[in-house]
Parts: C-alpha cells; structure tokens; sequence
C-alpha cells in the first residue's frame, strides 16, 4: 500500500507496470480506484506503461476530511502533483472516466474564472 501525504492528507495509490511512460489511473467520485483491475484497464496497459492507480481524497483508504475546502480542483491537482513527485515521475499521461472528462471540457467554459487557477 502507498501512500503520499499532500496538503496534510493522505492520499492512497497503487503502481502497477514496470517499463514505459507513466499513466495516471484517476477514477470519478464514487467509483473505487478497484474499477481500473475488474474492467480490465490495468491488465491490458500495464504492458507498456507504469501505472499509477490514483484513490482520490475521500475515498477508499485516502483521508476524507470534512472540511469542503480539501476537495478544490487545485488540492486534487496539488495531490496528483505530489504523488508524481513521489514516484519521481516528470511526466504522465492522464486517464479518466469517459463522463467526468466531459464535466472537465465544460469547466472552462461554463467557470472561467476558476478554471485559470
């Protein structure tokens, strides 16, 4: 079990892969960070990338503070950021579920103003 302590909070992840790029495994709220294996996801891409299987604050055996002010767009990217520091990694290419990808291509549009933090 790994954990990254980020902003105070303990943030659970999983590696799996041993050769390529790094790919960020982030699942949607609600959906255990388990999902990644049972669907099938890391069996076929650990082949040819290191996989980072991302438990978000909330979640699983990630903390779950009650305080709304951890769970921002910028603490969640502050998280992703210091667990890629922690597995020393430069540069990473970034999975999620098809819906919340949705939800972040309308984030610009429909909040400008928080989206440029």
């Amino acid at each position: 079990m790994s954990i990254v302590v980020s902003n105070k909070q303990k943030i659970h992840y999983e590696l799996a892969g041993d050769k390529g790029p790094w790919m960020l495994l982030h699942p949607p709220h609600l959906i255990p960070m388990s999902a990644w294996k049972e669907e099938g996801y890391v069996r076929q891409l650990e082949k040819d990338f290191r996989l980072v299987m991302i438990e978000p604050l909330g979640q699983g055996l990630s903390d779950a503070p009650e305080d709304s002010s951890h769970y921002t767009i910028s603490s969640r990217i502050r998280h992703i950021l210091d667990i890629m520091r922690e597995v020393q990694a430069d540069f990473a290419f970034f999975l999620e579920w098809v819906w919340v990808l949705r939800l972040d291509f309308k984030c610009p549009k429909n909040f400008p103003d928080e989206s440029a933090h």
